[in-house]
């Protein structure tokens, strides 16, 4: 997954950097916004491969940065997974019927949380249509 652009939504500045961090360690190329704003303008901006993204954020809630970025296109092709404090099971719910990829609940366990992006990376390319119009396999 060397190159793939990974966005860091993180109010948190020792979250963000431990994210960042370990994602700049697995080949990734990290864009951090530590707000709703500058998420919503990274997200369009660089369409990344990968969003993890905090719920809880200083103005917007990060559901409402999602369905931006839902309106934008980008998550159609983003691997996007809720980053939260938030572990109700009505919680988890919610994030994964607005159509995130996962839900993760703090404290992260980093390596799990990259080996189940990895994951879902390969599937999502397993699905991508090739230019004959049928899905790899």
């Amino acid at each position: 997954m060397a190159g793939l652009k990974l966005l860091v939504v993180e109010d948190d500045p020792d979250i963000a950097f431990a994210l960042s961090t370990y994602a700049r360690a697995q080949g990734y190329l990290t864009l951090v916004a530590e707000d709703d704003a500058s998420a919503v303008k990274l997200g369009i901006q660089e369409r990344p491969a990968v969003i993890l993204l905090d719920i809880s954020l200083p103005q917007l809630d990060g559901r409402d940065v999602y369905l931006r970025l839902e309106k934008a296109g980008i998550t159609q092709n983003a691997v996007v997974i809720f980053t939260t404090a938030r572990g109700s099971q009505s919680d988890r719910l919610v994030g994964l019927r607005l159509g995130a990829d996962d839900y993760e609940v703090k404290p992260l366990h980093l390596q799990m949380l990259f080996r189940k992006i990895a994951r879902l990376l390969e599937k999502r390319q397993e699905t991508v249509p090739n230019p004959s119009g049928t899905a790899h396999q």
